[in-house]
């Protein structure tokens, strides 16, 4: 069954119930650790298998200024720091 995104919302789930009459509705996620799986999907990922987009390649140092432009939108892609 799929939600419209405008009536469906991902979060942490809110104290009290969402007004129903707006037509919200509250889909509680749950995410445990998986090192393992992580590693796969990192050991896919670097021989191409699995597609990531990179925005940029920024030193440590730039860090606040790619903070900023992910807050700002726009950007298509992950920045990657490098140390």
């Amino acid at each position: 069954m799929a939600m419209s995104p405008a009536k469906s919302t991902v979060g942490v789930q809110p104290s009290s119930e969402p007004d129903t009459e707006r037509g919200v509705t509250v889909a509680a996620v749950v995410a445990h650790p998986d090192g393992t799986r992580l590693g796969e999907l990192l050991d896919r990922t670097a021989s191409g298998e699995l597609l990531a987009r990179v925005h940029a390649v920024v030193p440590l140092d730039q860090v606040v200024d790619a903070h900023r432009a992910v807050a700002k939108g726009g950007v298509r892609g992950r920045y990657v720091l490098k140390p």
